[in-house]
């Protein structure tokens, strides 16, 4: 047995669906014949009359459009045309035009957020990085400081650096806490006594 299924719409609810899908904001989309005539447009009395290649002076895409049966993309003249054959027997095709300018518009919008956004990480790193160098290196600076008192012989064995983190830097503050101390004990086994800061290394 053979059977068959049809549904009924009208041009109106046809049109309707093929304007949404449109290529650019003022860009504008059809339903046209195997001649570009149109099946669908907001003037009714342009449809099944007037030919879509011919509005918008683009004939030289019609060869193409009938040959191919693929999504055909180009840039022609003032526009950017996409279209597709209707699959099955119907020889109705969807055409969607844009202005070429417009589609550039959006186009370098993209890429002037895609920069923005770029520029933005790098400025970013670039301060997480100094924020980070300036915890790394201010304690460091202060054990170096620390050291290069020792190595004067005018230090006060006495005091002790403050530990800011438990990370590698606190470990090094730690240590040299430590080295401070165990010289202290050091210095005052010696005779040098409480005031540890008057020794010069001269043990007895």
């Amino acid at each position: 047995y053979a059977g068959s299924i049809g549904a009924d719409f009208t041009i109106d609810t046809l049109g309707d669906f093929v304007k949404s899908m449109k290529i650019s904001k003022n860009g504008l989309s059809f339903f046209i014949t195997a001649d570009g005539k149109y099946i669908t447009n907001d003037e009714s009395s342009k449809i099944l009359k007037d030919n879509f290649y011919d509005d918008f002076e683009v004939t030289e895409l019609k060869g193409e459009v009938l040959k191919n049966d693929k999504i055909i993309k180009t840039r022609y003249g003032n526009y950017y045309f996409a279209s597709r054959k209707m699959p099955g027997i119907t020889k109705w095709t969807f055409v969607t035009i844009g202005p070429k300018a417009e589609i550039y518009e959006t186009l370098w919008q993209s890429i002037t957020i895609v920069v923005i956004m770029f520029a933005a990480s790098i400025i970013l790193a670039i301060i997480i990085g100094i924020l980070i160098s300036v915890q790394i290196v201010k304690p460091l600076s202060r054990v170096g400081s620390a050291v290069k008192e020792i190595a004067s012989g005018n230090a006060d064995l006495t005091k002790r650096l403050k530990k800011d983190s438990n990370d590698e830097i606190g470990d090094v503050v730690d240590g040299f806490n430590s080295f401070t101390e165990k010289l202290q004990e050091i210095i005052a086994n010696h005779g040098c006594g409480k005031k540890a800061e008057q020794c010069r290394f001269g043990f007895k």
